[in-house]
């Protein structure tokens, strides 16, 4: 295939070339398009916009619940006791283990994607501002604590955690994290 061969092509497709004459887009024609790109990848933006800042709230959930049980873990199997302190200010939850040399080794979790814990219920206490400490015993267990997960989509989430087992519960409904507490501390029991 010599030069003949694609200059003799390129005069049969192109029509145009050959009259001198080109064809170009008009300042409307591309303004047209531009809208409708502008109006697709609007519509794009709307629909993937829910479904990520729920997958982000489900993200934050799932650290909180990863650093209880984690602590849990490493007290139990080492039989030494660690603390958990959620510092509602900031956003940020401190995993303090106790290490073998008697030294506290200190993790930090910062909940990303504009989550952030709003309430903790400890016992009888309701914390709403500064810091929450849950203590967990050398044998994993720790009293029955509860927090509001503020997520990203917006809704609060509650995270109920048996202090025994460390099962989690979650719920959208204060309603009925408030009835198993006060199940389990009655008014008038001095019990925390």
């Amino acid at each position: 295939m010599d030069r003949r061969f694609w200059i003799q092509l390129i005069w049969r497709v192109v029509p145009d070339l050959r009259d001198g004459r080109r064809r170009a887009f008009t300042l409307i024609e591309l303004s047209v398009v531009l809208a409708l790109m502008g109006l697709v990848l609007a519509v794009a933006t709307v629909s993937f916009k829910e479904p990520y800042r729920r997958a982000q709230s489900q993200y934050a959930l799932e650290q909180v619940m990863q650093a209880d049980r984690r602590l849990r873990d490493h007290a139990r199997r080492f039989g030494r006791a660690a603390d958990l302190t959620i510092d509602l200010e900031r956003g940020v939850i401190h995993a303090t283990e106790q290490a073998a040399e008697r030294r506290a080794g200190k993790e930090q979790l910062a909940l990303r994607f504009a989550s952030a814990v709003d309430r903790v219920l400890l016992g009888r206490r309701h914390i709403a501002y500064g810091r929450a400490n849950v203590h967990f015993s050398g044998s994993g267990r720790s009293k029955t604590y509860a927090l509001r997960l503020r997520g990203a989509d917006g809704v609060g989430r509650w995270l109920l955690f048996a202090g025994e087992s460390g099962q989690v519960t979650v719920s959208e409904h204060e309603k009925e994290i408030d009835d198993i507490f006060r199940i389990l501390h009655p008014k008038g029991t001095d019990a925390d």
